[in-house]
This record gives C-alpha cells, sequence and structure tokens, in this order.
C-alpha cells in the first residue's frame, strides 16, 4: 500500500470557495452544518489502492461556548488556512503544514457547484476523493470529516460542499487575540501562528524574549509593524474580550525577530477510535510560561497544566538552577548588575571597609582569606582589580561625602 499524509485532505476540505478572491487567508465552513474546519493535528494518511483516507486530524465544529466543547472560530488560529494558487490548482498551509509537502506540485482541485458553494478534491496515482462532513446532524458539537469516493449518491454529495470566507479584522469574521491571563490591570496572551499579522485594534503591542537566566528574563517590545510568521510573542491586549483586540492577518512581514522563545502548534488528545491523533508536547522541568509570579509580576512560571497549550509560545532554558519563576523586564534592567559596584562586602553601600578589602586582596592576593564580590571590585570595569580600582572608590566616596 501507498500512503500519503492526511494533510493534502486537511486543506482540500478548506477550499469552499463561495468568497474566493485571489491569494489571502480563509475560514471554510461546511455548507449543510455550517461547522468550521480546524486543523487540530498533522497526523494522518489515505489509502490510496482502497480510495479511503484517515483525515481526522481536521475537526468540523460548532460555534458555542468552549466550556460545554464547543469552539470559537473568532479566537482560534487553528480555523486560519492561506490558499493560493499553483500550477493551475491551488497549494493551501495552515498550522504549519502545506499540501505541496505530500502532493508535489499537483494542486488541490476546486470544482465549483450551485450557490457559491464547492467541491473540493486532490488526485493521487489514480485516486481521487472528496472531503465531506459526514455528521448529518446540525445540533452535534463537532462533525465527522471524511474522504468520500466521487460515486457516492446526491444525499451524500450535498454534505461534501463547501463555503469560504476571507479573513477580515472589520466584519465577523475577523480574528480576535484571546487573553490568558491578567497582571496590574492589563491582558495578556501567549501567541504562536504560522502567518504574519499586525494590529487591526488599538492599544495592542507585542513582545519577545531575548535572554535570561536564573531568575529574570529580558522582555522586548517588537518594533515591527507586522510581527512575522512562526513568530512566538506576548500580546499585551486591548480588554478581556477578543472582539476588541482584533488582527490583520497577512501582510509583508522584514527579517526575522530575535527572540529565545519556542512555539508550539498543536494540544490534541482525542480519546478512542481517533487516539492515533495524539499530538501533545508535554511540559519538562526546563519549560516556563507567561503568567504572574507569586509576588504579583509578570513573568515566566511554570505551567499548572500537563501538555504546551496550541498556538501559544514557551520558553526552553538550559541555564542550570534556574527558579520556578522568572521576573520579566526590559532589557537595560535586565543588563544592570545585580550589586552596588565597589561594594565587595555586598552590604548594599560604598565605603571605606570596601576600599580597606579591596587593598588587602591587591596586597596579599595569594593569602587573602576574606571574601569579596570580585566583579564589584573590578570598579573600571577592565577585567582586572588593581591600585586603580581601589583609587576610583575613593574618589567616589569623597566626592560623595561632599
Amino acid at each position: 500500500m501507498r500512503y500519503f499524509n492526511l494533510l493534502i485532505f486537511l486543506f482540500i476540505s478548506t477550499v469552499s470557495f463561495a468568497q474566493l478572491n485571489g491569494d489571502g487567508y480563509y475560514r471554510v465552513q461546511g455548507c449543510r452544518a455550517k461547522r468550521y474546519l480546524y486543523i487540530m493535528d498533522d497526523k494522518g494518511r489515505v489509502d490510496v489502492s482502497s480510495a479511503s483516507a484517515d483525515v481526522s486530524a481536521i475537526v468540523p465544529w460548532s460555534e458555542g461556548d468552549p466550556n460545554n466543547g464547543y469552539k470559537q472560530m473568532n479566537s482560534d488560529p487553528a480555523s486560519i488556512i492561506y490558499i493560493h494558487s499553483m500550477n493551475g490548482g491551488y497549494e493551501l498551509t495552515g498550522q504549519g503544514v502545506s499540501t505541496t509537502k505530500f502532493l508535489g506540485n499537483n494542486g488541490v482541485t476546486i470544482e465549483k457547484r450551485e450557490g457559491n458553494t464547492y467541491w473540493c478534491h486532490a488526485t493521487k496515482s489514480g485516486a481521487t476523493l472528496y472531503l465531506a462532513d459526514t455528521r448529518t446532524r446540525k445540533d452535534a458539537k463537532y462533525g465527522t470529516l471524511e474522504a468520500i469516493s466521487p460515486d457516492r449518491d446526491d444525499e451524500v454529495n450535498q454534505i461534501r460542499k463547501w463555503f469560504i470566507h476571507p479573513v477580515n479584522a472589520s466584519n465577523d469574521n475577523y480574528l480576535g487575540v484571546k487573553p490568558t491571563f491578567s497582571c496590574n490591570g492589563k491582558y495578556y496572551a501567549s501567541f504562536y501562528v504560522d502567518f504574519p499579522f499586525s494590529f487591526a485594534s488599538s492599544g495592542m503591542k507585542a513582545y519577545t524574549v531575548t535572554k535570561n537566566d536564573k531568575s529574570k528574563a529580558a522582555l522586548v517590545e517588537i518594533s515591527s509593524s507586522v510581527i512575522p510568521a512562526k513568530t512566538p510573542v506576548l500580546i499585551e491586549c486591548s480588554s478581556e474580550n477578543p472582539s476588541d483586540n482584533r488582527l490583520n492577518v497577512g501582510g509583508e512581514a522584514g527579517s526575522g525577530i530575535n527572540t529565545i522563545l519556542n512555539g508550539n502548534f498543536f494540544c490534541h488528545d482525542p480519546l478512542g477510535e481517533y487516539n492515533d491523533h495524539r499530538n501533545l508536547t508535554p511540559f519538562t522541568a526546563t519549560m516556563r510560561v507567561f503568567g504572574v509570579t507569586p509576588d504579583g509580576k509578570l513573568g515566566l512560571v511554570q505551567p499548572t497544566v500537563t501538555n504546551i497549550p496550541a498556538n501559544t509560545a514557551y520558553l526552553d532554558s538550559s541555564v542550570e538552577g534556574l527558579a520556578d519563576s522568572l521576573v520579566l523586564m526590559s532589557e537595560e534592567e535586565y543588563d544592570k548588575p545585580d550589586f552596588v559596584l565597589g561594594d565587595v562586602n555586598s552590604d548594599g553601600k560604598l565605603n571605606i571597609t570596601d576600599v580597606t578589602l579591596v587593598v588587602n586582596y591587591i596586597v596579599n592576593s595569594s593569602t587573602f582569606n576574606g571574601s569579596i564580590n570580585k566583579d564589584a571590585a573590578d570598579y573600571n570595569g577592565d577585567g582586572k582589580i588593581n591600585i586603580t580600582d581601589a583609587t576610583a572608590m575613593v574618589s567616589k566616596i569623597v566626592n560623595n561625602n561632599k
């Protein structure tokens, strides 16, 4: 048997080109049950010889309260598909995967039907399969996506029709950011997507992390007007409502952003017959996520869940002795020494006692049995501790006492 990945169908289903208007970002909705498609993982296969496929990585989901098992497509990046023309067909990408990877340059075929609906199908090695949501109950929380043969009856043919809706920040088909926590009166969300974006709503900012030690990390605001695809970020939101945190999906991004963060697309743990589609990234002791430190500061903290959530950023640090919580601060604050220069006995002040210790260390460096902070003793920062440092310390003390 020959297999190729389910992702070809993942995106085939995506093309209900009722509103297709050139290359761009879209959502796909079933014509019959009105459920939207979500890319939940990147696993699956197609058995060409038997014209069957496992396409369960794509789930048609109804809109509603997430606490009751429904989805909210307006705040879920897994519902976004990029479609562009290629060699007479289409290439489709989303959540870090692409049809070209599995179909080569053949592309996906889109067949126009009545009422601005479309059939979507792909052919490889002589086998052609169409995407359909075969769960006909419209009140079901989620549907069942299947790849079906073209000789099914009219009733089944009705459920392989799809609409496609362009993503647009100015109408109901927007993508908004849903905050995951608040700190000091502001709302924040960890965010990681496979498309570039900019802010359509005012009052939003994007940050990344550039370095960390055991107990702190440098948080830097991203100045680029368009955030490049696959950039792990922390987003400061306008409010707790995704409708107030709208994004412009797409755009021309510049060069990559300097960051030490990682990102994750999937957190899928289906049960029963769909167990093969489990796609999880477990947390380890070296990982931290955005949150609030025990003393109420913005930070990178130990997670409270077992696996990294979908479409979020996280830190995986190699620093030994990593604290449970790392305080986030500006690069300028991060780079400041965590000691008073010249305070070699670490009592929080520079005085004649420190000068005496430094002089004793210089004169008796081989036999000196005291304890000094050598970083603080190198007053002029030349990498050496000598009389020049002691003289500069005396000058500082005298000037402070004038």
